[in-house]
């Protein structure tokens, strides 16, 4: 504080895109749509996945990836065996490694980057013994995208199934079904 009462503060901080999912974990649990495999909790705001003999996963819903978008989020490592990779997926079958390829993570929450093509991508992380946190840079997927051309959720052949072969009685949206043989995104 000065002598004439003014106090000065140096502040640090990130701006993100109002219209970018900004997803925390402040609330000790995954943020709607994301899943998880393998072990994972929540806790001092961040997921952490902590098996230390096998990989997990984290992950999005149907993400939309902008020109010029990047995958931002905070990360450190929780073990010495610690990994981390990020992939994409249009239909969570196929999965592609972003480029940046495994990420070295250190003891202390650091920033990163993972590069996903435009388009509409599911996008997980896989882990084994990491923090992850204050994940940004994409958009959720708000509109209806269809895998087929042509073909909305609403019409087509009937029973649906989820890719997991499971029959479904309603549609979620950003979620990709199977009717008559056909992939077809919600």
């Amino acid at each position: 504080m000065t002598d004439n009462g003014e106090l000065t503060l140096s502040l640090n901080g990130t701006t993100v895109d109002p219209e970018a999912f900004y997803v925390t974990f402040d609330d000790y649990q995954p943020a709607e749509g994301w899943t998880t495999t393998g072990k994972w909790y929540y806790s001092s705001g961040a997921a952490n996945h902590y098996d230390r003999d096998n990989h997990g996963y984290l992950t999005s819903p149907l993400m939309k990836v902008v020109e010029g978008a990047k995958l931002q989020f905070d990360a450190k490592n929780d073990w010495n065996t610690n990994y981390l990779k990020v992939q994409y997926s249009e239909d969570q079958t196929v999965w592609t490694d972003a480029p940046e390829g495994e990420l070295t993570l250190t003891d202390d929450y650091a920033p990163y980057e993972a590069t996903i093509p435009v388009g509409y991508y599911y996008v997980r992380f896989e882990a084994q013994d990491v923090y992850i946190d204050n994940i940004t840079g994409l958009k959720r997927c708000t509109e209806v995208v269809n895998a087929v051309k042509g073909i909305t959720a609403g019409d087509g052949p009937k029973p649906w199934y989820n890719l997991q072969g499971q029959r479904v009685s309603q549609l979620r949206k950003g979620q990709l079904y199977v009717a008559g043989g056909r992939k077809i995104m919600k």
